[in-house]
């Protein structure tokens, strides 16, 4: 094969090859916040997107907030896994412990500031800055592994 030939054939599979990849997915930044209710004591949650860690949230009486901003993937609808525990004293003195262990669905969360919170210490949500839920709760169990 002569050279002009051998070039055409060399670009032409590396444009074939191009099209061929899967296109490289848009990354989008939220930031997720959990703010110490009254009565809690303490919580730590593992915020999960789509299956995989995008951050953890540990808050107590000395730390009563704490947020992360995470990179993830653009998509229409997110699902989320939230597991931990939430330690709440109760009004006779006792510590109360409750698993975290449930999920859900958002809609569109780019750039957007989502708020760790809890539905009658059962399920646990994330919620937009404008109070009005995102999406759907979904009751667990959702985790994996057991958090201790």
């Amino acid at each position: 094969m002569k050279r002009p030939g051998r070039a055409a054939l060399v670009a032409a599979a590396g444009l074939f090859l191009a099209m061929a990849a899967p296109a490289k997915a848009e990354m989008v930044s939220v930031t997720v916040i959990d703010r110490l209710s009254a009565g809690q004591q303490e919580e730590t949650i593992a915020v999960f997107f789509a299956g995989r860690l995008a951050g953890t949230l540990h808050i107590d009486t000395g730390h009563p907030e704490d947020q992360f901003t995470a990179s993830i993937e653009h998509t229409a609808h997110t699902p989320y896994t939230l597991c931990g525990r939430l330690l709440r004293q109760e009004l006779d003195g006792s510590i109360s412990v409750h698993p975290i262990d449930n999920g859900g669905m958002l809609g569109d969360i780019a750039g957007r500031t989502l708020f760790a919170n809890t539905l009658g210490d059962k399920l646990f949500s994330l919620e937009g800055t404008e109070g009005a839920a995102t999406g759907q709760v979904l009751p667990g169990p959702a985790c994996t592994a057991a958090t201790s």
